[in-house]
């Protein structure tokens, strides 16, 4: 895969890649022991704005301090990042505060998913479109700018 959103397809799993890195998806989670973990967790800071979506449930974030880790009920009125944002922005021990895992709500459905930082990996609570999958990785997982998102939405398609 040379060019951004490419496809391979393996004997296991399909993969794209998405701009910084390839995500690969499977059904079979035994298939995940060979791959390469992270050398770091996100930067909760570089991240805050992604915790502004309605859809963001949970996260754990983790300081040079504390292990914390804060869910939304579900008669939340604020965001996580509404929420999280004043700590993560003010608090000198949240300078450097780094994110483990999210909770999602996958759109359009009442579905989870749950993205772990530590192992690199995101699964959904049941099968899930493999689009509405691709776009959950990119946002969260990759990182992927509002840019680039639009560029991978238009490179998918659609389902119905």
């Amino acid at each position: 895969m040379t060019g951004a959103y490419d496809w391979s397809y393996g004997r296991y799993a399909f993969a794209v890649n998405l701009v910084r890195r390839e995500a690969f998806f499977t059904d079979s989670g035994r298939k995940w022991g060979n791959v390469k973990k992270p050398d770091s967790l996100p930067d909760a800071r570089g991240r805050i704005e992604a915790l502004d979506r309605g859809f963001v449930l949970g996260a754990g974030i983790v300081t040079p301090d504390e292990q914390i880790s804060h869910e939304l009920r579900a008669t939340a009125t604020a965001t996580l990042a509404e929420k999280l944002g004043p700590f993560i922005k003010n608090e000198p021990s949240w300078q450097s505060a780094r994110l483990q895992w999210l909770d999602l709500k996958v759109p359009g459905t009442d579905l989870r998913a749950h993205v772990d930082f530590s192992r690199d990996v995101m699964r959904a609570d049941a099968s899930i479109p493999l689009r509405t999958m691709v776009l959950l990785v990119a946002e969260f997982g990759a990182a992927l700018t509002d840019e680039e998102l639009e560029k991978l939405r238009e490179s998918l398609p659609e389902t119905g």
